[in-house]
C-alpha cells in the first residue's frame, strides 16, 4: 500500500462550469483617463483614496472603476476606455 497515491494519475480539480470565462463575461475593473492639461496634476479618488498622478499633457492613467465617477468630474481629464 502506497502512502502518496502513486497509482492515481487523474487530476481532482474541475472548474465549476468546465468552460473558461470569456473576456466579454468579465467586468471591467479599471478606467483609462487622459489628461489634456499642461502642468502636473494629482487627483484623489473619493472611494478608494488612491492618488492618481498625471505628469502632463497626454498622460494616461488607469483609475480604479470605483473612483471613476469622481475622476470624471475633474476638468481636463477625459475617460478613454474601460479595462
Amino acid at each position: 500500500m502506497s502512502c502518496c497515491g502513486g497509482g492515481r494519475s487523474r487530476s481532482f480539480y474541475t472548474p465549476a462550469s468546465g468552460i473558461p470565462a470569456s473576456p466579454s463575461s468579465l467586468r471591467p475593473t479599471l478606467a483609462m483617463f487622459r489628461y489634456d492639461g499642461e502642468t502636473p496634476l494629482v487627483v484623489i479618488g473619493r472611494v478608494t483614496g488612491t492618488k492618481y498622478r498625471f505628469a502632463g499633457h497626454g498622460t494616461e492613467v488607469a483609475v480604479d472603476i470605483r473612483d471613476r465617477a469622481s475622476v470624471r468630474q475633474v476638468p481636463r481629464l477625459r475617460e478613454m476606455r474601460l479595462l
